[in-house]
């Protein structure tokens, strides 16, 4: 009788790791579809425009970042963290520029 409830409870698992397992590939290519698509958005926002701003073009960068670590991801089922640091370090960057060169206009112009 025991034997009988070892095999329910390995299937169970069975089951369980490959439910979790089709949800994070769900969800990771709905990330990848939402990056794509903000991508998109800013890039035809920059067509409107008529010119692209530094930070339109840093943005890209980030979005291009966030959509290389999802397919290294998919290609190597591993996710090193070296790339989200890659992010991170972009996007204080990016920030960081952002705000020198806010100062920079403000401390020429006097205000």
């Amino acid at each position: 009788m025991a034997k009988k409830n070892v095999g329910v409870h390995e299937r169970l698992q069975s089951i369980g790791r490959e439910f979790v397992d089709v949800c994070h590939y769900v969800i990771l290519f709905l990330i990848s579809v939402v990056v794509v698509w903000t991508a998109g958005k800013e890039f035809i926002y920059i067509v409107q425009k008529g010119s692209a701003d530094l930070k339109d073009i840093l943005m890209l960068f980030i979005y291009l970042e966030l959509l290389a670590m999802i397919g290294i991801y998919f290609k190597t089922h591993r996710l090193p963290v070296q790339f989200l640091i890659f992010i991170a370090i972009t996007a204080y960057h990016d920030i960081w520029w952002l705000m020198y060169r806010q100062f920079q206009t403000i401390s020429i112009y006097g205000y």
